[in-house]
C-alpha cells in the first residue's frame, strides 16, 4: 500500500486543472499584466502632460520659466504626447508574463535613442521620464536583478553623453528622483505581495477544487488524478491496483431525522475511521455517503477484501453523539486490476462503483470482490443493445425464422409465425425475449416492426404464387407499436398495399392490453383491419386479467392458448380444465383457438379430445429458416406433421344462462 504523497508517481503525471481554475503562471501572468497597465498609464500621464504644457508654452498660453531655453519646444511636446500614446497603445502586448522582459528592453531602448540624441539642455525636462520609465517596467513585470540593470544602462548612457546634466543635479530634479524612487520601492512591494497573495488565494482555490470541505479528504477529482499516477506507475508484475466503493446505509434517512449537523458529524467521524483503518492508502469523499480508498502494490485482490472486512467491523461499531447511539452499515464493492488491464483510471473507479451497485439489492454488510460483477455485465449489456439495435435492420443483421402452425383436423401446416432474430457481429445471437424490450424501450420497435410485417408479407406472397393459396403467416404487432399507429387507416394496409400482398395473407398477433382498450378509435382500427382480410390473433391467452367476455365487442379469427397451461394439460387438472374452458367460449364465439408450446403426443392427442383447432410448438417443429419452412408448406398435396386427429365428442349446446 502507498500513501498519498507518493514521490515515485508524483513525476509522472502533470497535474491537470479543472475547468476555471488558473494555473500559477496565469496568476502571475494576471498580476504582470495589471502592473504594466498602471506603469503604462503613469507614463502616459506624464507625456501627454508634459507634451501639452510645453504646447501651451509655445502658444504663450502658460509661461514655463524652464522651457525658455529650448529651441524646438514644439518637437517636445511632440516627444512628450507620442510617449503617452504609444504608452497606452502598447501596454497591453507587452503585459503577458513572457513578454515582460521585452517591454523593458523596448523601454531601455527608447530611454538611450532619446537620450544619445536629445541636447544635453533638454534633460530638465525628459530626463524623469526617460531615466524612470525603463525601471518602473521592470519593477513592474520583471525579476528584481532587472532593476538595478535598467538604471544602471540609462543613467550610465546618459553621464556617458552629457555628463553631470542640469537636471541630475538641480533640487527640483532630486526631488522628482526622490519620488519616483519611491515609486518603484512601491510597485516592487506591491508586486510581490500581489503574487503573494495571489499564490496564497490560488493555494486555497486548488484546495476547494481538490478537496472535500467538510472531511478535508481529496475529492473524486484528486482521486482519479491520483490513480493515473498509480496505473503508471504500477509497472512491476504482478503488483495490481485496488479500489473500494465504501457506501453508507440509510445516511439520507438519518441526515434527514437527525439533522444536517449530527449527519455532517457522522461523516467526519466515518472519514477518520476510513483514514485510521487505510493507513498510507489514499482515501477520497466520491459523494454524500461514499467514500474511495485506493490500494497499489497489491499480489491480489485479498488484501483488498481483508481491508474491507475489517472496515465492515470497525463502521459497525455503535457512535456515541450527544448522548445517542447511531448505528452504521456499508456496503463495500472492490475492483482489483494488475497492470495493463485498465487503460483508465476512471473505468476501474467505475467496476467498483458497479460492484456496489450489484450488492444493493443484496442486503447490508456485504462486500463485492471481482472483475466485473453479473448484475454490471448485464446493464452493460442492455446498453449495448440498446445502441447496436439502431439501424440494425439497415445492416442487415435481422432475419426472420417461421414456425409451423398445425391444423389439427387434418394434421397439415396451413399457417405459420413470422419470429425475428438478431446475429450481431460483436453480441453475437441476441434473442428476441432480450431485445425486443429494449427496442420497445429506444424506440426501434417502429423500425423492426415494419421490417418483420413487410418480410413476412413478401414471404407469404411468393409461398401463394407457389401453390399455397391459403396460407397465413401471423406476424406480432407490439403494443407500443399499435398505440402509435395513430387514427385513419392503419399503416399496415397502406404497407401491404405498397407491396402488392393481399391483406388476407397476413395475422396479426395482438396482445390482450390492445383488446382491452376501451378507446373506440382503437376498435375502429381492429374492425377496419379485418375488413380489409387481415387476420387478428389474440396472443398469449390467460396471462393477464382478460377473458372471452372482455373480448365480445371485437371480432377476432384466433385465440392463441399461453405455453404455460399446454405444458401442465397432461399432469394438471387445472390447467386441463382451463384449456378446456378457454376452447369451449372461444368456439362460442365462433374463434378458432391455438395451443402454444406442444411438446409431446400426449399433450397433442388431449388438446384435440378438447376440440383445440391449431397447435404449434417443438413437437412439430423449432422456428426454422424460410427456405424449410417451404420444404413444408409447399409438399405436394401438403405436408402433415401429424396424424389427423379424430373428430371430438359433441359438445352440448349452451345453456342460455350457462
Amino acid at each position: 500500500m502507498s500513501g498519498e504523497g507518493r514521490t515515485s508517481a508524483r513525476s509522472l503525471v502533470p497535474v491537470s486543472l479543472p475547468p476555471g481554475v488558473p494555473s500559477d503562471d496565469e496568476v502571475r501572468t494576471s498580476l504582470r499584466a495589471r502592473a504594466t497597465t498602471w506603469i503604462a498609464l503613469l507614463i502616459a500621464a506624464f507625456g501627454l502632460g508634459q507634451g501639452l504644457l510645453l504646447a501651451l508654452h509655445a502658444l504663450g498660453l502658460w509661461h514655463v520659466a524652464s522651457f525658455e531655453r529650448f529651441e524646438r519646444p514644439w518637437t517636445l511636446a511632440a516627444v512628450g504626447a507620442g510617449a503617452g500614446v504609444l504608452a497606452l497603445v502598447y501596454h497591453r502586448r507587452f503585459s503577458p508574463s513572457e513578454r515582460s522582459r521585452a517591454a523593458t528592453v523596448v523601454a531601455v531602448a527608447v530611454a538611450l535613442a532619446i537620450g544619445l540624441l536629445l541636447p544635453a539642455h533638454y534633460f530638465d525636462v525628459v530626463v524623469p521620464a526617460i531615466a524612470w520609465a525603463p525601471v518602473l517596467i521592470a519593477a513592474a513585470t520583471c525579476e528584481i536583478a532587472w532593476i538595478p540593470g535598467t538604471f544602471l544602462i540609462v543613467f550610465g548612457s546618459t553621464l556617458v553623453q552629457h555628463g553631470w546634466v542640469p537636471a541630475l543635479r538641480s533640487p527640483s530634479a532630486l526631488v522628482t528622483t526622490m519620488l519616483i524612487l519611491g515609486l518603484v520601492v512601491l510597485v516592487r512591494w506591491l508586486h510581490d505581495t500581489g503574487l503573494r497573495e495571489a499564490a496564497a488565494a490560488h493555494a486555497r482555490a486548488l484546495s476547494m477544487t481538490f478537496h472535500d470541505p467538510l472531511t478535508g479528504l481529496p475529492n473524486r477529482h484528486r482521486f482519479v488524478q491520483r490513480l493515473e499516477r498509480a496505473l503508471l506507475a504500477a509497472a512491476l508484475p504482478g503488483q495490481g491496483l485496488a479500489v473500494l466503493r465504501v457506501d453508507l446505509d440509510e445516511f439520507g434517512p438519518l441526515n434527514r431525522a437527525l439533522g444536517r449537523p449530527i449527519g455532517d458529524a457522522v461523516l467526519r467521524s466515518v472519514a477518520d475511521e476510513l483514514v485510521d483503518a487505510a493507513g498510507p492508502s489514499l482515501v477520497a469523499r466520491s459523494g454524500a455517503d461514499d467514500f474511495l480508498i485506493l490500494l497499489t502494490d497489491l499480489p491480489g485482490p485479498a488484501p483488498a477484501e481483508q481491508l474491507a472486512e475489517q472496515l465492515l467491523v470497525r463502521l459497525q461499531i455503535p457512535r456515541e453523539h450527544r448522548g445517542r447511539s447511531l448505528h452504521l452499515t456499508a456496503r463495500i464493492g472492490v475492483a482489483f486490476a494488475l497492470p495493463g488491464e485498465v487503460a483508465e483510471a476512471e473505468s476501474l473507479v467505475q467496476r467498483a462503483e458497479r460492484a456496489m451497485s450489484a450488492l444493493r439489492v443484496g442486503g447490508r454488510s456485504r462486500i463485492w470482490v471481482g472483475p466485473e460483477p453479473i448484475a454490471v455485465r448485464s446493464d452493460d449489456r442492455h446498453f449495448q443493445i440498446s445502441q447496436a439495435l439502431r439501424g440494425a435492420t439497415e445492416r442487415g443483421e435481422l432475419r426472420l425464422v417461421y414456425q409451423p402452425i398445425v391444423h389439427l383436423a387434418s394434421g397439415r401446416v396451413s399457417k405459420g409465425e413470422a419470429l425475428a432474430r438478431w446475429s450481431h457481429p460483436e453480441l453475437g445471437e441476441v434473442g428476441p425475449a432480450e431485445f425486443i424490450p429494449v427496442a420497445e424501450a429506444n424506440g426501434t420497435i417502429h423500425e423492426i416492426g415494419d421490417w418483420v410485417l413487410a418480410e413476412a408479407a413478401r414471404q407469404a406472397a411468393a409461398w401463394r404464387k407457389e401453390g399455397a393459396s391459403d396460407f397465413v403467416v401471423s406476424v406480432n404487432r407490439s403494443p407500443i407499436q399499435f398505440r402509435a399507429d395513430g387514427d385513419g387507416e392503419h399503416p399496415c394496409l397502406a404497407q401491404l398495399r405498397a407491396l402488392g400482398v393481399a391483406a388476407d395473407c397476413i395475422a396479426l398477433e395482438l396482445t390482450e392490453g390492445i383488446f382491452l382498450d376501451t378507446d373506440a378509435s382503437t376498435k375502429e382500427r381492429l374492425e377496419a383491419l379485418r375488413r380489409a382480410g387481415v387476420g387478428l390473433s389474440l396472443d398469449d391467452f390467460g396471462t393477464g386479467y382478460s377473458s372471452i367476455g372482455h373480448l365480445h365487442g371485437f371480432e377476432l379469427d384466433l385465440v392463441k392458448i399461453d405455453r404455460r397451461f399446454v405444458q401442465g394439460i397432461v399432469s394438471s387438472d387445472k390447467d386441463r380444465v382451463l384449456c378446456k374452458s378457454i376452447i369451449a367460449m372461444a368456439h362460442a364465439l365462433e374463434v378458432k383457438v391455438v395451443a402454444e408450446g406442444v411438446e409431446t403426443e400426449a399433450q397433442r392427442n388431449l388438446l384435440a379430445e378438447l376440440g383445440c383447432d391449431y397447435v404449434q410448438g417443438y413437437l412439430f417443429g423449432r422456428p426454422m429458416s424460410a427456405e424449410r419452412m417451404q420444404a413444408l408448406v409447399l409438399a405436394p398435396d401438403g405436408a402433415r406433421l401429424a396424424e389427423p386427429a379424430p373428430a371430438p365428442a359433441p359438445r352440448p349446446a349452451l345453456r342460455p344462462n350457462s
